[in-house]
Formats: structure tokens, sequence, C-alpha cells
């Protein structure tokens, strides 16, 4: 299992964010409570079933109108947003590497996540925060991690 906290670029396009401010934070003492490592939360857009409440009121931004676009995206933030872009990366990664055993793969994202913020100490083999984890996903550098 991976725990992942919400990432927000706050509007600049760089990894040089911080913890979205309503993503949970771990026990500053206890590192077990910490999260894995943070992926980007915030303003996502996304697809949207067209009967849930959440769904947008007007068309897919990227692609103007069309009959099947009214209602079947929506941006929102959330670390339901965040954690499926780590379960994307985790499954690029078993197929870069199909042989990767779950602990190859989580060592991979951990050891290549880039550090954003200040609040890093050592905390089993790796150095994490009880905030944001281990730091930002980087799928490049965990796909070419060896």
């Amino acid at each position: 299992m991976i725990s992942v906290a919400s990432y927000d670029d706050q509007g600049t396009g760089t990894r040089d964010g911080a913890v979205s401010g309503f993503s949970s934070r771990g026990a500053a003492a206890d590192s077990s409570t910490w999260p894995d490592i943070s992926a980007p939360g915030e303003n996502i857009t996304s697809s949207c079933r067209l009967h849930l409440p959440i769904r947008a009121t007007g068309l897919d931004p990227r692609h103007g109108p069309g009959l099947l676009d009214l209602g079947t995206f929506n941006t929102i933030s959330g670390t339901s947003m965040a954690a499926p872009h780590v379960a994307g990366i985790v499954a690029q990664l078993f197929q870069s590497k199909p042989s990767a055993t779950p602990a190859e793969i989580e060592h991979a994202l951990k050891s290549t996540a880039h550090k954003h913020g200040t609040g890093y100490q050592p905390a089993g083999p790796h150095t994490s925060s009880y905030d944001k984890g281990t730091g930002l996903v980087d799928v490049v550098a965990a796909v070419n991690a060896p």
C-alpha cells in the first residue's frame, strides 16, 4: 500500500509548490503515519460520469463543444485526484519493468521523488517528511531508476 499526499504547484507549473492545505499529515513523531509520496492533487481536470453531482456544467475546455462533452469533465482537488497519478505511474513502472517486485517499484518511486520544501529527515531507507512523504513523484526518474 502506498499513501499519497496532495501536492499544489500554487499555479506556478513548477515542482517547488507545497502540500495542499487539505492533505492529511502524519504524526510528526511517528514516521509510520507519514504519507509515502506526494502527487498533483490541486485543480485536476478529469472525466466524470454525467449523472454525478460533481460533474461539470460546461464543456470539455480542451476539445470544444461536442455532443458527448456536456458535463463529462470536471476540475476538482483532493487526494482522490493525487492517488490516481501514483496508481498510473505504478502501472507504467510495471510495464517498463515486468519482472520488478512491488517493493522494487515502491523503492523506485520513493528514491527518485523530487524534494520540495523543507523538513525531510531519515525515515527507514529514505528521507521523508510528515506532510509530503519522500517528495513529489517523478515518473521519468522512477522509470530510469536502476
